[in-house]
């Protein structure tokens, strides 16, 4: 750590498992005014401490498990959970769940201990696994792991008016890149070299392959033990996915708040009022914000935190000036600023999951280091009843050309994702004002979480019938209602236990025909509708069904009896040929029953003669009267035996 010049290099890895989105085409924004550090009388900036190595680097893999796979749905690739080793034997049943939760959504995962050991033995461990067959899309860090300082000095006016100012900050770019250099060599002497603290990142594309999302929580000691802390956040991260989380408004809504410096931002073109509505949509979004040329109190610390933060709002999405601690608002045409400290949010444990922190250093999960004693992005997300996930930046800056970020959110997809798509489409259109505004982005919580969620399986599909047809066997059901309504995954088995995925089915349609069939074989059958997040409702009630092919050979012995009756075409509308074979002269009856016993209509009632006869019923009953849409049983009575054949009439 005390060499003079300093270089963290990697070779090329050229597997990369996990689909990044990519950028769209950027609107012009112009630079914001830049979020300051704000903070009471007596509370000063200090500079960051770097990584204490307490020993060799220790790494132990407990559990890896793969996703569950559900017809369909698409991979979300590899998640690594690295867990402080001293938590896990109080958080490891918590962590067990979490894996099976993020299997259900597709995600494999990883759970590994780690001790010891530097940042760059961590990134080196993690750029293992993305190159690994298996892959890797992002990270979950849960306690206090490896981080890294980086420092700069930084023009803000970006036209040398103003003295540069220096820096220092937590940087987790650090381990989603997989591919670049990173140095420590004094940035062509602009900051000390060979400190420990990086100064320069080297990335050729200038990118970014996978997420990382922090839980850190001994830093927020007035909330609870860690372990406490840990437990209680993977409770409700499981009750959100579960739809098991105290009721949010329907539809769901999100809050913007905006101090006087950037209300002009809230309705720009691509704004922040544009953003929310990609997720929430249009009327779900309350805005609230002041303007600089006009800087009233609408926004102001006493109205957020009595008539905003106690409501019913899914997501809180700021801007305003403040230090880990807390942030505020300038009231009274910016003569007395109002503050919203960390003991507000704990005080007032707002409904709120998902908070933007366009807050200096808000997010600065090392905030222990400057005697803050907690951070505001941290005890937002990790609050007693609500809170889940918090994005801002540990040191001065945040985020902005949000497009890139909410519109990938709306698709719906994980904020983890969204936040590749963002810093890669930002930086690609604005790299000079990366390293000051974004260098220091960090999630908080789990980034796999999905804003505006319905968690909710669809609605369980009725009336499965399916009935042997000409070549095949068709298979219908009847619709689930569910607005967000994906497709549904039909299952097969030759027993009535034992289903296994047959086919998907786009919705709307409800109807399919299976030929890999065999004759006089039994199968059974089960639909399920799955949803645009890839919830799946639970099994329908099966149906079986013999296939009967009309054209197999028939043995010597005779026509067997599941030979002997048999309609086409079926599904019909509004008529079908019903087929029966009788194996010596007998008195014939044929009926067709509705699905409550009711004869409706007597088609056969005589003597017949040996051999293969056809009739045609043309939906009506015994009154010529059209009969409705449904499945209908043919029932054939000879010679003291009796056949019983589904028909499925649709119209």
């Amino acid at each position: 750590m005390g060499e003079t010049m300093r270089r963290f290099g990697m070779m090329l890895v050229t597997i990369a498992m996990g689909t990044l989105l990519a950028a769209s085409a950027p609107a012009s924004h112009p630079e914001p005014l830049p979020t300051r550090w704000t903070a009471p009388p007596g509370i000063e900036r200090l500079p960051h401490e770097v990584w204490p190595s307490t020993g060799p680097f220790i790494v132990e893999e407990m559990n890896a498990v793969g996703p569950t796979w559900t017809p369909g749905r698409a991979e979300q690739g590899r998640v690594a959970i690295i867990v402080e080793n001293a938590l896990y034997g109080d958080i490891g049943s918590s962590l067990t769940e979490y894996q099976t939760d993020l299997a259900s959504k597709g995600y494999g995962s990883i759970t590994s201990l780690v001790d010891g050991g530097t940042p760059e033995d961590l990134r080196t461990y993690l750029i293992g696994l993305y190159g690994a067959p298996e892959g890797l899309v992002g990270v979950v860090f849960v306690g206090n792991v490896p981080y890294i300082i980086y420092e700069l000095m930084q023009d803000w006016d970006g036209a040398g008016g103003d003295p540069a100012e220096y820096e220092d900050f937590p940087c987790d770019l650090f381990f989603m890149d997989m591919d670049g250099d990173w140095y420590d060599n004094g940035a062509g002497g602009t900051v000390g070299a060979g400190n420990g603290k990086y100064d320069v990142w080297d990335d050729p594309a200038d990118e970014i392959e996978i997420w990382a999302g922090r839980m850190r929580v001994d830093t927020l000691p007035q909330l609870g033990d860690p372990e406490d802390v840990l437990n209680n956040y993977f409770l409700k991260n499981h009750s959100y996915r579960t739809g098991t989380m105290p009721a949010q408004a329907d539809p769901a809504q999100g809050l913007i708040y905006v101090d006087d410096d950037w209300g002009n931002m809230v309705g720009d073109y691509h704004g922040d009022a544009w953003c929310m509505r990609q997720v929430y949509g249009t009327g779900n979004v309350t805005s609230v914000f002041d303007l600089d040329s006009n800087p009233g109190n609408d926004a102001t610390a006493s109205d957020y935190k009595t008539n905003h933060l106690p409501l019913n709002y899914q997501m809180a999405f700021l801007r305003s000036h403040g230090y880990p601690g807390g942030h505020g608002f300038y009231e009274d045409y910016r003569n007395t600023f109002g503050w919203v400290t960390t003991s507000n949010y704990r005080a007032i444990d707002p409904p709120a999951l998902f908070y933007s922190m366009f807050v200096c250093s808000g997010c600065d999960y090392t905030a222990e280091y400057g005697g803050y004693a907690s951070y505001v992005g941290g005890t937002a997300a990790f609050n007693q009843d609500a809170g889940l996930v918090s994005w801002g930046s540990a040191k001065t800056g945040g985020m902005w050309n949000d497009e890139d970020f909410y519109s990938v959110l709306a698709e719906p997809n994980a904020f983890g994702p969204a936040f590749v798509n963002w810093f890669n489409a930002s930086h690609a259109a604005y790299a000079e004002y990366a390293p000051r505004w974004w260098y220091g982005m960090v999630l908080i919580g789990d980034p796999t979480l999905i804003p505006n969620g319905d968690y909710f399986a669809p609605q369980i599909p009725a009336s499965l019938v399916a009935v042997s047809g000409e070549g095949q066997i068709d298979v219908c059901w009847r619709p689930s209602a569910d607005a967000d309504l994906d497709y549904y995954a039909l299952y097969r088995g030759t027993d009535r236990a034992t289903p296994s995925f047959l086919d998907s089915i786009d919705a709307p349609d409800t109807a399919y025909a299976d030929v890999d069939v065999e004759h006089g074989t039994t199968y059974t059958y089960w639909v399920t509708a799955v949803d645009n997040l890839n919830n799946e409702s639970d099994y329908s009630t099966p149906d079986t069904c013999t296939y009967f092919d009309p054209t197999a050979v028939v043995a010597s012995s005779g026509v067997p009896v599941k030979s002997m009756l048999w309609n086409r075409p079926n599904p019909f509308n509004p008529s079908t040929e019903i087929r029966f074979s009788v194996e010596r002269d007998a008195f014939v009856a044929l009926h067709v029953f509705d699905v409550h016993g009711r004869c409706v209509r007597t088609l056969v009632r005589q003597e017949m003669e040996r051999g293969t006869h056809f009739i045609v019923w043309d939906g009506t009953d015994d009154r010529g009267i059209p009969v409705g849409s449904g499945i209908y049983l043919s029932r054939l009575e000879a010679d003291g035996r009796a056949l019983t054949r589904k028909m499925l009439l649709l119209k």
